[in-house]
């Protein structure tokens, strides 16, 4: 099968578009002004590297930007208006972004193009073709869509047909063609007791989860400005954001904000500008951050993600360190992500998840190991014998290590198959539940795959209530297909080109939750090679 020797396992794959050139992008919300090489030259030696402006979009503007940041080593997240206010529905629709496409996607500082932030349901469709007709266009950079945060469903009811945070998410993706999966979730209060940590970690176990089934990289977005009901964030506020999005496997940054937004509708107190355009406190924090970020770009980029666990109290669903895993830590509340790199070596990430506390992490194998610190910010850590590590972080700190067994690994280390996509394959004949489960038993370690025979009365409902990704239907031409949800079609015809018959469309999107697919197929390795297409 000419996908199964590829995919030996379930892993975060890295998008070449969305590194552009520049590993571990690190960006901003909010720009300076004006638009002035000074102010340009100040954000790079700041240590980001990918910069967003919305206030200048006019192409002589964007392009003026997009030869300054050149300048000093930086790519630009284009924002024109022929792309941000397209209408699929206008007859020169293509025409209009193949002209705003045309106009930056060969300059060497584009790393790609802002489509739109924080999509309700109801404008996924139109969003989602207007990402296509960009990476149709340009194939090589992002196009850029930031996801809400978990809890705005509840707040939202009616923008959000009765959904929940991950279905969310999940339609966005089903729906739409971008490369990166970035998200937001602000949760610093006025008062720490109040700090919302339960949605901040349901949000991460979220993002993660959907970013490994949909292999797409993590931007995570860190607040940085008292306003609303946040509060000031101390420099050790900022950092902890920071490690703790690392340590669940983000590949970039993106600070909210950069200079003071316009407006007083959220009470905006000072950013890493002041409102007179002055370097704060929060500046020089940031600054720190991303320096000692960038030497440990390429290894970061090149990470997949395979467990994330906590030591202290439990919050929300997040999990203690299993048994049998290659590290026990003690020694406080700490944060500890499982990687594996490009070449297997594994790496793990240890970040204090106090905000307000230094704490010494302890860290014991389960067998013999040497442990490297990559890119020290602090004091290095030491290995105090052959299984036997610690590390001293301060407050929301985070540390950056290599493992390297002694002799074959025989701890537990990747947990990924947890994440693995999930399929439900109804199959309404003996034979098909033959050819289902050949299918189920190629594919394993892979996808998760349910077959459902013919004894079930309701096929629909149980692939629901198993939280499948996509739901298959063998043979069966009464099946729906949600309007939204083009993938379906794709995942059709990965398994069978010739079934180009689009299933009807059903516009309650309530009762068909992901995409569903008919096909006619009596061959496993045809079967097993189709849905590994699909995903």
């Amino acid at each position: 099968m000419k996908k199964l020797l590829a995919l030996l396992a379930v892993t975060l794959l890295t998008s070449a578009a969305y590194s552009a050139g520049t590993k571990f992008p690190i960006s901003f919300w909010t720009p300076p002004s004006p638009l002035t090489e000074e102010n340009v030259k100040d954000v790079a030696d700041g240590g980001f590297n990918v910069y967003y402006d919305y206030l200048h979009t006019g192409p002589g503007e964007q392009l003026r930007l997009l030869d300054l940041c050149h300048k000093y080593g930086m790519k630009v997240q284009v924002v024109d208006e022929r792309i941000k206010k397209a209408d699929p529905k206008d007859p020169n629709f293509s025409r209009s972004i193949r002209e705003a496409v045309a106009t930056y996607k060969n300059h060497p500082a584009t790393w790609g193009y802002h489509i739109i932030d924080e999509p309700f349901p109801p404008v996924f469709h139109d969003k989602a073709k207007i990402a296509a007709e960009v990476r149709a266009e340009d194939p090589d950079h992002v196009a850029f869509i930031n996801v809400h945060c978990y809890g705005v469903s509840f707040v939202f009811p009616d923008q959000f047909d009765k959904g929940d945070h991950e279905r969310y998410v999940d339609e966005l993706l089903n729906t739409s063609q971008i490369n990166i999966l970035s998200y937001d979730q602000y949760i610093l209060m006025e008062d720490r007791k109040n700090d919302l940590l339960g949605p901040y970690f349901t949000n991460l176990e979220c993002i993660r989860s959907k970013a490994i089934q949909h292999n797409l990289p993590i931007n995570s977005i860190i607040l940085d400005i008292k306003h609303w009901k946040y509060r000031d964030p101390s420099d050790d506020d900022i950092r902890w954001q920071v490690y703790t999005s690392l340590a669940y496997g983000s590949k970039g940054i993106l600070y909210f904000t950069y200079a003071v937004p316009g407006g007083n509708d959220f009470d905006w107190n000072d950013a890493l500008l002041d409102k007179a355009g002055n370097k704060t406190r929060r500046y020089y924090a940031a600054k720190k951050i991303n320096h000692e970020i960038i030497p440990m770009g390429d290894i970061l980029w090149g990470l997949t993600s395979v467990g994330v666990f906590h030591t202290g109290n439990m919050i929300g669903p997040t999990k203690p360190i299993p048994a049998r895993n290659l590290i026990q830590l003690t020694g406080g509340q700490f944060v500890l992500g499982q990687f594996v790199s490009e070449n297997g070596s594994l790496y793990a990430m240890v970040a204090n998840r106090s905000m307000t506390e230094k704490q010494t992490a302890y860290l014991q194998f389960a067998q013999g190991v040497d442990v490297y610190e990559v890119a020290p910010h602090g004091g290095r850590g030491f290995q105090t014998g052959a299984d036997k590590w610690q590390k001293t972080l301060n407050p929301g700190d985070g540390v950056l290590i290599r493992i390297e067994p002694r002799g074959p690994l025989y701890a537990l280390w990747n947990y990924n198959s947890e994440y693995m996509p999930r399929l439900s394959v109804y199959a309404p004949t003996a034979e098909d539940v033959k050819v289902a489960e050949e299918a189920k038993a190629l594919l394993k370690g892979k996808v998760n795959v349910f077959v459902i025979g013919s004894e079930c009365k309701d096929p629909a409902h149980v692939a629901r209530r198993l939280r499948s990704d996509a739901y298959l239907i063998m043979g069966n031409k009464s099946a729906f297909m949600p309007y939204s949800m083009d993938m379906s079609k794709k995942l059709a015809w990965a398994i069978d080109p010739a079934a180009k018959e689009e299933p009807e469309a059903l516009g309650d999107t309530n009762r068909i939750f992901c995409p569903a697919a008919v096909v006619n197929v009596d061959d496993a390795d045809v079967l097993a090679d189709g849905i590994l297409d699909y995903f």
